[in-house]
This record gives C-alpha cells, structure tokens and sequence, in this order.
C-alpha cells in the first residue's frame, strides 16, 4: 500500500493543510535547507498536528544525541537519514533511539545500490544524486538502473 508523506513543513499554514489531508506521514528538516526548521519550531509545529500523523525527522550527518533528544521528546516518530551516514552512524543511532530508520540511498549508477546492502534501518528510500545537494532536487533518476 502506497503511503504519503508531505515534507518540509515549516509554518502553522503547513500543519493546517496536513490536518486536512491527514497525510500518514509529515516531515520536519533539520538539515541546511530552505525548509530547515529548529529543534523549538518543530516542537510547536507538532503539538499542532493531528496525532494520527507521524513525524519524520529528517537529517544529514546530524549529530546523535540531537536526534535522540527529539525522539525523547517525541517531536518525531521516525528518522529519515539523507546524508552520507556510515553503517556504524546507523548501529549507533539504533542503540541510542528505538524508532523505526529511513536511509535514504542518493541513485548515481547501479554500483549505489552496493553502498547500503547491509545497513541497520527499516526502510531505504530512493533518490536522485545530485552534485549541490543531498535531496529536494525533483530531478528523478534513472528507472532503468
């Protein structure tokens, strides 16, 4: 079944839409981007937020104990890792925060799909390589690979 997550939500318009739609998942950026938002934002942003829908925190190179404060404060329900993480980032994040990983997987050839056979995460999410950006491109890649 196809899931739906509406991400970069940053403004209290944004959290209205989603409680309209009620998307199952919503995604706060922590990363350098146009849509980042902060640790207090984020909070706010979730407390008006339709509790049916989940919150992914998405984050590249992020610092663990950062995450594992948003986990222990439950501004987010799922972790979303877009960056270059190592499998070791991702053993270690696991043993620190019990909530279910994304690893996102940045498509160049088919030698990327090798990179991420044995990473500790629940899901892998395809996308785009870019040379200026870890995701957010809408540049898609090649299906064929």
């Amino acid at each position: 079944m196809t899931k739906v997550k509406i991400c970069g939500l940053k403004r209290k318009e944004d959290i209205e839409f989603a409680n309209i739609l009620l998307p199952e998942y919503a995604g706060f950026v922590f990363a350098a981007s146009p849509r980042q938002v902060s640790a207090e934002q984020a909070a706010k942003l979730r407390a008006e937020l339709d509790l049916r829908v989940r919150t992914v925190g998405v984050f590249v190179k992020e610092d663990i104990n950062f995450i594992k404060r948003l986990a222990a404060e439950r501004i987010i329900n799922v972790v979303q890792l877009h960056g270059d993480e190592s499998q070791e980032y991702c053993r270690e994040l696991r043993r620190k925060i019990n909530l279910p990983v994304i690893k996102v997987l940045r498509v160049r050839n088919i030698e990327s799909f090798e990179s991420t056979i044995d990473y500790e995460c629940d899901y892998q999410l395809l996308d785009t390589y870019t040379k200026t950006a870890y995701g957010g491109s809408g540049q898609r890649f090649d299906l064929e690979i």
